[in-house]
């Protein structure tokens, strides 16, 4: 019953934020604005979005070999892209993670690894995001950057830095472990905590995972600065690099269904900030859903006539 209520509130969310968009931008105006966008820009845009994800898998992947779990290409492929389809149902992109690790787990064992692995591949692709909004930030800043803009940065090098310092610092993660109430939890929080830990102690394998989530990013900033040119945008690229990752950052804020709304409004409001009128950033963002939707989808399929029955058998030791 909670569950059911949970989702529903933040479905609720997802059509409030669209609603109260659509008041903001004129439904005719963004119905003309996409009628008369060039579509082999958003094609392109599409492909270059698809690419992005199968970089995540190999990073997702790499970062399960170092703890210790080694899966076929096929699998990783084929988890990844399932997860995709269940984040259409639940809140961010929170049940996506919830798979992979569970399932990885089921077929694998090692379930605090498997936890790890997806908590590690998200958090290495929440420093890239703040290293590569920042250093953007940096290389524009003679064109007098949005406040807000900065301030969003700034926030997000905050929470990043915070959790570094709890991941990579045994001294601090043993001071807050005291607020923890069970002793019980204490214990698995620990052993989840070092998993986690082994990155520091092979600092080469968190710096490539880092790499590679800067590709991803860089590849998800092109997909937006393509599909800018199927609505005739002239912003430089740097632009994208700043916006962007703070769009996908407020995205991951689980109070709507797979992001929706929040990445719309996200993208109406930073984007505006760097020239782009409104209802073109809206049009811009719900490209991006639409190629988040298909590529979901896909991984539905992918799940349900393949993964599926890979499930059923037994996991290969």
């Amino acid at each position: 019953m909670k569950n059911k209520l949970f989702f529903a509130l933040r479905l609720l969310v997802a059509v409030a934020l669209i609603v109260a968009l659509f008041k903001l931008v004129p439904y005719q105006a963004l119905v003309g604005i996409l009628k008369h966008a060039k579509k082999e820009y958003i094609l392109y845009g599409f492909l270059i979005y698809l690419v992005s994800n199968f970089l995540a898998v190999m990073r997702w992947r790499y970062i399960l070999k170092w703890l210790g779990i080694k899966i076929k290409k096929s699998e990783a492929f084929m988890a990844f892209f399932s997860g995709l389809f269940f984040n259409l149902f639940f809140p961010s992109f929170i049940a996506g993670d919830v798979f992979r690790a569970g399932i990885i787990s089921y077929r694998h064992g090692k379930l605090k690894k498997s936890a790890s692995s997806v908590f590690m591949d998200r958090f290495s692709g929440s420093v890239s995001l703040a290293i590569v909004a920042s250093c953007a930030a940096f290389a524009g800043i003679k064109k007098h950057i949005s406040p807000h803009i900065l301030s969003a940065i700034f926030l997000l090098l905050i929470i990043v830095a915070a959790t570094t310092v709890i991941i990579f610092s045994r001294r601090v993660f043993t001071f807050l472990l005291k607020i923890v109430p069970s002793e019980k939890l204490r214990v698995q929080v620990t052993k989840f905590h070092d998993e986690l830990y082994l990155f520091r102690e092979h600092p080469h394998a968190f710096f490539i995972c880092m790499v590679v989530s800067a590709f991803i990013h860089l590849f998800t900033c092109l997909c937006f600065y393509v599909t800018g040119f199927a609505f005739g945008l002239t912003i430089s690229f740097v632009d994208y690099l700043i916006v962007v990752p703070i769009v996908m950052s407020v995205a991951l804020i689980p109070v709507s269904i797979a992001g929706v709304g929040t990445r719309e409004a996200a993208s109406v409001y930073f984007f505006s900030m760097v020239g782009v009128d409104k209802p073109v950033a809206l049009s811009l963002s719900l490209i991006n859903l639409a190629s988040v939707i298909f590529i979901s989808l896909i991984g539905g399929v992918i799940y349900l006539l393949v993964y599926h029955k890979v499930i059923q058998r037994k996991a290969e030791p």
